[in-house]
């Protein structure tokens, strides 16, 4: 009886939350797999350069053996940072859909134009340096 309320503590602490970053050329996205959680219970942050995830995950579990019965209840707070710098946060946009999280941060426009474009000259055969 010990032993199955052990093996149920230790599964409360397992937690099903997946998000990884790709920097693309004009945002950033966010995506992941969250399963078993309502989408009231994920809250988005951006302040500072960084985004905050934090995914309240509501466990309940029983075990029945020898007459008793129990029932262990928690309630843990998965919190995800991640650094994303020179965000057009008026226009982050996100969607919870079958457990699957995407998360789109559009990037201002001066941290877009980071390729140089040089004007050339016309060109003259006798200009050449020898």
């Amino acid at each position: 009886m010990f032993f199955g309320l052990l093996s149920m503590m230790n599964n409360i602490n397992e937690n099903k939350v997946e998000l990884k970053m790709l920097d693309l050329d004009d945002k950033y996205v966010v995506v992941g797999k969250i399963l078993g959680v309502q989408r009231n219970n994920i809250n988005l942050n951006y302040e500072k350069d960084y985004l905050t995830i934090t995914v309240r995950v509501n466990k309940v579990n029983s075990s029945r053996g020898y007459g008793s019965f129990f029932m262990v209840q928690t309630v843990n707070d998965v919190r995800k940072n991640f650094y994303v710098p020179n965000v057009d946060s008026k226009n982050i946009t996100g969607k919870f859909e079958n457990g699957n999280l995407v998360i789109s941060l559009p990037k201002n426009i001066l941290s877009i134009k980071n390729k140089v474009i040089v004007d050339v000259e016309d060109y003259d055969e006798q200009e050449k340096l020898e």
